[in-house]
């Protein structure tokens, strides 16, 4: 495990990763995240820069739907 971080009074997240690795996975209670009930699971990478990387892959054809978004953590977008 590489981390254990809080988000919340009552969550967390966990990430885990192989020594050495670049990408980390991240698991988290799917009920944190509004309507949750209706939502499949999912991968959350994360970056340097958020923003940058979203008009990147926009840019390249990459369909979002929505905008980034501030959290409390950092920036989140979908795609």
């Amino acid at each position: 495990m590489v981390a254990d971080r809080p988000m919340g009074p009552c969550s967390f997240w966990l990430e885990a990763a192989p020594k050495g690795a670049q990408s980390h996975l991240v698991i988290y209670p799917k009920a944190m995240l509004k309507g949750s009930e209706n939502m499949k699971a999912s991968i959350v990478f994360q970056g340097d820069d958020v923003r940058s990387t979203y008009e990147k892959l926009k840019a390249n054809g990459v369909e979002f739907p929505g905008e980034p978004q501030e959290m409390q953590r950092g920036t989140f977008v979908q795609f």
